[in-house]
């Protein structure tokens, strides 16, 4: 077989639905790399001849103009998008410009939506459909004629895979970072059974890397200039002895960087915490969802409002800076247990806060529980004709969207233009660069 040029795109985010969440924080969060296309590209680097390319559309803000100029330039055989629903707009929409520009291309769509929808992601215009994890099963994409590929099992191994082909570092930040900042992956799937989340790629398992191969990867970063690495993992700290043996080997290798971890309050206790604190770790984020135990048990969370307050006492004596997620539109709730909610996340004092409106999202358990009460599924009729206009579900609860949308609102600004959340931010700002970006959010958040 011939080398094969082939191009991993991140395509533009133009048309985004907003899922539910307020645009602000979908704006001004920042950019990490799209480490499902940089691990297809590391694994096919290391295993075959062909020729690989990455062009990442959004940190460099490549409209579909530029991206039309670039694709009539540079010949492709294949093209790989991994797709997202909230971003279907903007995948048809590459598709048919693909289509257009290199009509002998073939278009290989991979991702959370692709595998959820893999027929209907066909019939947007996708010659083939990866099904889960792509990295061993994407050359058999390249090399066969069948449209729908599936990886048999999920990848054992991790400590196999190549690191993700990190290019073109210095164009991903956070804003709640003055450094040079990239993410990675140190384990797969995720062992809880939330009612509200969809982790459908990488499935139910929870699967680890090494602690060497992990803090491999970061000594690799770290050459690479990064300073601050966003551990992606759904839950870091479901195995106590491997966290702490990635701090030891840290410690071991006397690396200096900052890192921020997504943690359950009830995987936690005060050991683990103060050794990763030693370690460089910084941040941590936990989701919270409701300051109502009634609402959580509805949600099928499995953790206690003692526990998160315990969680997030530890963190503040710990010194680090803590981030929590909430949400708000639950079944079964009122506008009282909002406002709990939101003294609930004052009393915590988290350093940062998101909160959202719940969606049901498509092969989620509270999404087939809205299926009962409607006889639409909303999802799938917008998998298959993806609309600009198209409105996410929200739970049937006393209040409109608009109220919620305007309770999230007056939630945010509370939260934040608190004055001693503002002394916090302005103490903690390390660059000109930051403090642009908060003045930046803040202006769209009076608005």
């Amino acid at each position: 077989m011939r080398p094969l040029k082939i191009l991993l795109l991140n395509i533009p985010n133009e048309n985004e639905i907003i899922g539910n969440d307020l645009e602000l924080t979908r704006k001004h969060g920042g950019f990490y790399p799209p480490l499902g296309l940089l691990y297809i590209a590391s694994y096919l680097k290391e295993t075959t001849k062909h020729n690989i390319n990455i062009l990442d559309c959004q940190p460099l803000a490549i409209d579909y103009k530029t991206l039309k100029d670039y694709l009539t330039a540079h010949k492709y055989d294949f093209i790989g998008i991994t797709c997202f629903t909230l971003c279907l707009v903007d995948v048809k929409k590459t598709i048919k410009l693909i289509k257009e520009t290199q009509p002998w291309c073939k278009i290989i769509c991979g991702g959370p939506h692709a595998t959820i929808y893999p027929q209907e992601t066909i019939a947007l215009g996708a010659d083939k459909v990866i099904v889960g994890e792509g990295e061993y099963i994407i050359k058999e994409a390249l090399e066969k004629s069948d449209k729908i590929y599936r990886q048999d099992c999920k990848l054992n191994s991790l400590d196999l895979l190549p690191f993700p082909l990190r290019t073109n570092v210095e164009s991903y930040y956070s804003i709640l970072s003055s450094n040079l900042t990239s993410s990675m992956i140190t384990s797969r799937g995720c062992p809880f059974n939330c009612n509200f989340c969809g982790r459908i790629v990488m499935g139910k398992k929870f699967r680890t890397r090494s602690a060497n191969n992990t803090v491999d990867e970061m000594e690799e970063c770290l050459r690479l200039g990064i300073k601050e690495i966003n551990i992606y993992d759904d839950t870091f700290t479901v195995n106590k002895e491997r966290v702490m043996a990635i701090c030891d080997e840290i410690e071991k290798r006397n690396l200096r960087f900052e890192w921020d971890i997504r943690a359950r309050v009830d995987t936690v206790d005060y050991e683990m915490l103060k050794r990763c604190r030693r370690a460089g770790c910084i941040r941590i984020r936990m989701g919270v969802e409701s300051g109502v135990q009634r609402i959580l048990d509805i949600l099928n969370k499995q953790i206690t409002l003692e526990q998160v307050e315990r969680a997030y006492k530890w963190t503040n004596d710990l010194g680090m800076q803590s981030f929590s997620y909430f949400m708000i539109g639950n079944p079964e709730e009122t506008k009282e247990d909002i406002w709990q909610t939101y003294k609930f996340a004052k009393k915590i004092a988290a350093n940062f806060a998101q909160f959202t409106i719940l969606c049901p999202f498509p092969l989620t358990k509270i999404y087939y529980m809205w299926l009962e009460k409607h006889d639409r599924d909303v999802w799938k009729e917008f998998s298959l004709n993806p609309n600009i206009n198209f409105a996410p579900p929200i739970w049937d609860t006393i209040l409109s969207k608009e109220e919620l949308v305007k309770m999230l609102s007056k939630i945010y600004k509370a939260y934040y233009f608190h004055p001693k959340r503002i002394w916090d931010k302005v103490r903690g700002v390390r660059s000109l660069a930051q403090l642009k970006r908060y003045i930046n959010a803040g202006r769209d958040l009076l608005k």
